[in-house]
This record gives C-alpha cells, sequence and structure tokens, in this order.
C-alpha cells in the first residue's frame, strides 16, 4: 500500500511540474519580443533584425514602368534608402533628382500599397520573394509594417 501512495505522490509531482515547465515556457516565450515585417492582406510576419535590408517592387500605374524602393530597417523603424526606375519620369514623379535617397532621412513605421493597382508588388527580404495578394485589403491597401511580435504571435502567423 505504501509503493502505491508513493508512485501516486511521484505521479502528481511530475504533473506538476511539467505544468510549471509548461507554464514557464509560455510566459518567457511570451515576454521575448522580436522585430518584425507584417504583411496585412496574409497575415504573415517575417522575422527581421536591425540592419536588414529589403525590397518593394512594383509597376508604377502611371508610367507602366518598373520601380525598386529599397529600405533598411534601423533603430525599430523603416528607413527609405533608394528608389530606382528605368524611367526618368518616375523619379521625377517623386521630386527625385537620383535614386539614392538615403541622406534625405525618410523614415516610417509603415507603408501602404493600393491593393488593386496596376502591376504585382513583391517583397524581396534575405532571398526570398514575398508576393502579397492584390484583393482588397483593409480599405484598399495593403500594408507592410515594421513591429513587435512575441514568439507565440510568430509561431502562430507560421501555421
Amino acid at each position: 500500500m505504501t509503493f502505491r501512495n508513493n508512485r501516486s505522490l511521484c505521479s502528481k509531482r511530475l504533473i506538476l511540474c511539467l505544468i510549471f515547465v509548461a507554464g514557464l515556457f509560455v510566459i518567457v516565450s511570451g515576454l521575448a519580443v522580436f522585430d518584425v515585417l507584417e504583411i496585412s492582406s496574409e497575415n504573415r510576419l517575417i522575422l527581421v533584425r536591425d540592419g536588414d535590408t529589403f525590397d518593394h517592387e512594383y509597376t508604377h500605374s502611371m508610367y507602366q514602368a518598373p520601380v525598386t524602393e529599397r529600405f533598411v530597417i534601423t533603430g525599430g523603424r523603416l528607413k527609405l534608402i533608394k528608389v530606382d526606375s528605368p524611367c526618368v519620369a518616375v523619379l521625377e514623379y517623386f521630386g527625385l533628382n537620383g535614386p539614392e535617397v538615403g541622406h534625405m532621412n525618410l523614415l516610417f513605421d509603415s507603408f501602404t500599397t493600393p491593393s488593386a493597382s496596376i502591376g504585382s508588388h513583391r517583397l524581396k527580404i534575405r532571398g526570398q520573394d514575398f508576393n502579397p495578394p492584390t484583393g482588397e485589403g483593409l480599405e484598399g491597401k495593403i500594408r507592410v509594417k515594421l513591429r513587435k511580435a512575441s514568439i507565440i504571435d510568430y509561431l502562430i502567423s507560421v501555421f
């Protein structure tokens, strides 16, 4: 009879220990936050870190010309460092003399693009292409936002 009681007590302790470890994991993973790029139209989070660059490629609707906007993540913000297009009129449309704009200190927390605009939009980061769908997003826009996310948020977006 004593052996059974000891075994039952060990089982209860093991269960309590496992519950404690699981709770600790949930608390720690909820507190650990990372920078992510959030693409609103597909509820996707992309892990990023300070110094990462990414390109936003699209077709300019007025001039039907390809445009590449290059951003760098710096200090928790998106810094636009380059706007490139083979069509000089596109740069003039944006009021630019050339493609390099890093000196202008253009910082953003997010940017939006019309979801129904002409041509596809593509984000390129670390050799991966992300093609936000062209369906209607919030107010007809696709929002790309730099924000903090817990590991739990990130795992939910992956699955």
